[in-house]
């Protein structure tokens, strides 16, 4: 199961659900990394001990975000013995690839452009993580965050800067959102990231067993845009209260030295700061501004 800090984004990247899903043999399936967005065109139950019921499930594909299908549907059979079967005309997230059995990375239905707040996308502080393959030329970084606020509009464009000073922002695009009804929140999923710096950053993060670094999400195109290190930065330069051993990543997103953005830790409760809040900031018309703010479960 994955880790959690809001809903269903956590640091093993928004495996909501441990379900044990198998392909169908079918051409279209290419046995390798594929991520796409499909609606549920039909159902049916297959043989399997009534503990475990067991689904053949068809989705016709919305949007292939990443990998190969040669037929419009995706077919999978999927082992549920503690969830309802996906529903037939809900849009959901499917992820498969070549290490493991396909999985259903998202149970509940995407929410769709009528359903988010009319306020623009003001940034987000994400998870990335690797989307595995055999061919390691065709895997992915996959970033996914927790907001309270609007998700970033329909195909917008969007930076991904890591919380490393070294690494060169990247950029990608939304692709969809979901309602978390446990936190009252929006999980938002990115399209896959094949930025080669990037993917090689990955790599060394799972060979070493470390941590790959927190990644700030910012509206727009933004190629001047990096993370600072945190002993560049003056304390006059972040948003008030602001510890530095609970900084989590301040971006310069014009090139100017000084920050623009701030993804920090705030403790919630607690004399210890048992738990933990993560609050996103950012400088609107030169002065900082708290944009989202999301607490542990």
């Amino acid at each position: 199961m994955k880790t959690v800090f809001r809903g269903r984004v956590g640091i093993a990247l928004i495996s909501a659900l441990a379900l044990s899903i198998q392909p169908t043999v079918h051409a279209s399936w290419s046995a390798k990394a594929l991520v796409l967005l499909g609606t549920v065109t039909a159902r049916e139950q297959v043989n399997a001990p009534r503990a475990r019921p067991q689904w053949r499930v068809t989705v016709r594909v919305d949007k292939l975000l990443f990998g190969t299908l040669v037929t419009p549907t995706f077919t999978f059979e999927i082992d549920l013995p503690n969830w309802e079967p996906p529903i037939v005309g809900r849009r959901y997230r499917i992820e498969t690839n070549a290490g493991r059995p396909d999985y259903l990375a998202e149970s509940a239905p995407l929410l769709d452009d009528s359903a988010f707040s009319s306020q623009p996308f003001a940034g987000a502080i994400g998870y990335a993580g690797l989307l595995p393959d055999a061919d390691r030329n065709a895997s992915a970084v996959m970033v996914a965050f927790g907001t309270t606020k609007a998700p970033p509009a329909r195909d917008a464009i969007v930076t991904i800067v890591a919380a490393d000073s070294s690494m060169r922002a990247t950029r990608t695009r939304f692709a969809c959102a979901e309602h978390d009804d446990h936190d009252n929140d929006i999980a938002v999923h990115l399209e896959p990231i094949t930025t080669p710096e990037w993917l090689v950053r990955q790599h060394l993060a799972g060979e070493t067993g470390r941590q790959y670094p927190r990644v700030a999400v910012l509206p727009g195109d933004l190629p001047a845009a990096r993370a600072l290190a945190p002993k560049t930065i003056a304390r006059a330069d972040l948003p008030k209260g602001t510890r530095t051993q609970f900084l989590i990543v301040a971006v310069d997103a014009d090139g100017d030295g000084h920050p623009d953005f701030v993804a920090r830790r705030t403790c919630e409760s607690g004399p210890e700061c048992e738990y933990f809040c993560e609050e996103v900031w950012a400088t609107v018309g030169g002065k900082w501004q708290r944009v989202d703010r999301t607490c542990a479960d």
